[in-house]
């Protein structure tokens, strides 16, 4: 959960300033959208990250220090193009 608490926050903030926009401000919230949806695709990163670095941690798991992953690589690198395409998105947009 601690992994998370940044990303989870970020999500908190950005929800809370995307309800305080106008209906009609369609720039503002297609930017919001974007990012809420850049920091979402990022919770699975984090939290696998946190469980590398807990294993590297682990005196009996150093020497089992495997790729552990929660998701196969195609979908790693999915989720990741997306990201990109995303934060490109974001960029034109501002």
């Amino acid at each position: 959960m601690y992994a998370l608490h940044a990303e989870i926050t970020r999500l908190l903030e950005l929800q809370h300033a995307f309800r305080q926009l106008s209906y009609f401000d369609v720039m503002g919230r297609s930017r919001l959208t974007i990012k809420l949806t850049r920091v979402t695709l990022r919770l699975p990163f984090a939290l696998e990250k946190a469980l590398l670095e807990r294993r590297s941690l682990d005196v009996e798991g150093v020497a089992d220090k495997t790729k552990e992953t929660i998701f196969p690589r195609r979908v790693t690198l999915l989720i990741r193009g997306v990201d990109i395409a995303l934060e490109r998105m974001e960029n034109i947009l501002s």
